[in-house]
């Protein structure tokens, strides 16, 4: 697709739309992102992507992203905030904050931002970033979906460095992570940053070379995004099916509709994890279905049998109004369609499956890779 450049909020809708669609339940907030580049444009910044190979082997990048989970907090949880006096944002952009502090740290700026994952806010979140420090955003992102862990980005499957790495709260607290035992526990020290801050933090890091930066990168998924997006719009316009729409933008195979009749949910090490229960409406009626998810959907049951597992794509939407539907916004009594379309190319080899398939979630299933044979609906 080459650069491109948004120019209206409709352009910004179809993009939150598909990456949201493409997070797999996860990836953020599509109201923050629809919010991110409603400002933006507002501001009259140029946002947008640039095709990857204009990447050069010694350019350098680094990565930006929300950190934590979107679920809603508890009573005591407010009575804590407010009793800790935590009622108005020292750094309402903190995503632009920890950009800042990571090119202090470094001592130059790198020249792209990376997008670290496919989703509402986690996608919108960097390109806005670009846009107010005057850098570029190449077309692709490191996961090519959402993951609830870092060690499951493509640079981690790589072995590359993610420190030094900074985190920072709205509420106006920084940390720079300078060295760290390994991934996860890296992962581990963000996510209790990220539960001290009630639930979200920014963080920067992943500081690549141009040529590592293109071995890894997931090619050309923004573009992806806007374009699923579209399609999901046009046909509401066109009075067609949406999500026969999503599934033919995808490659993905509609395996089920029905309403979530329950939820069994908490906030898990700072993950938001559990379960979904479905009942069947319309081709599905008389069955039921349940997904695990940890923060984004893993497992997918459809009766007594696995329907689908990661690191195939579970995705989810509202088969009415057209719009994906991420695990923190889903409420009892919703109906929404699932999809699920095959792993991304990066994730189909023996150690990603590793870090992405059930066994990893502690699930007794082997991963056994979906086949789409068929477009649209069945």
């Amino acid at each position: 697709m080459g650069e491109f450049w948004l120019k209206s909020q409709q352009e910004a809708e179809d993009l939150v739309r598909g990456a949201t669609l493409l997070g797999t339940g996860g990836g953020g907030s599509p109201e923050e992102g629809r919010r991110l580049f409603s400002e933006a444009l507002a501001q009259g910044l140029k946002v947008g992507w640039v095709d990857a190979e204009t990447i050069r082997d010694d350019d350098y990048t680094m990565c930006v992203s929300f950190m934590g989970n979107r679920a809603r907090l508890t009573p005591e949880d407010e009575r804590k905030k407010l009793a800790m006096g935590l009622t108005d944002f020292t750094y309402p952009d903190n995503l632009v904050k920890a950009a800042e502090v990571l090119i202090e740290v470094l001592g130059f700026r790198p020249k792209y931002v990376i997008c670290p994952e496919l989703g509402g806010s986690n996608t919108p979140g960097p390109l806005c970033v670009a846009a107010k420090l005057d850098l570029l955003v190449p077309d692709g992102d490191y996961a090519g979906r959402a993951l609830p862990e870092i060690a499951q980005c493509t640079p981690c499957l790589y072995g590359l460095p993610m420190l030094p790495m900074v985190s920072v709260d709205k509420w106006g607290d920084i940390t720079v992570i300078r060295a760290s035992r390994n991934y996860s526990m890296a992962e581990r020290v963000g996510k209790m940053l990220a539960m001290a801050a009630f639930g979200n933090t920014a963080l920067a890091g992943f500081v690549l070379s141009g040529k590592d930066t293109k071995r890894v990168l997931v090619w050309h998924t923004l573009s992806q995004s806007l374009e699923v997006g579209r399609a999901i719009r046009k046909a509401l316009e066109g009075g067609t099916d949406p999500v026969a729409a999503a599934a033919r933008a995808t490659g993905a195979k509609v395996v089920f509709e029905g309403e979530l009749v329950n939820a069994e949910t908490g906030v898990v090490d700072g993950y938001y994890q559990g379960y979904h229960y479905f009942i069947g409406r319309g081709d599905w009626q008389g069955q039921e279905a349940r997904i695990w998810f940890r923060n984004e959907n893993h497992l997918l049951w459809i009766g007594d049998g696995v329907g689908a597992t990661s690191p195939d794509m579970i995705m989810q939407m509202d088969p009415s109004s057209g719009e994906p539907v991420p695990n923190h916004s889903l409420e009892v009594g919703r109906c929404v369609a699932i999809l699920v379309a095959p792993a991304r190319q990066a994730h189909r080899n023996k150690k990603a499956i590793e870090q992405l398939g059930p066994r990893h979630y502690g699930f007794d299933i082997d991963y056994s890779p979906i086949s789409v044979d068929t477009e649209g609906r069945g």
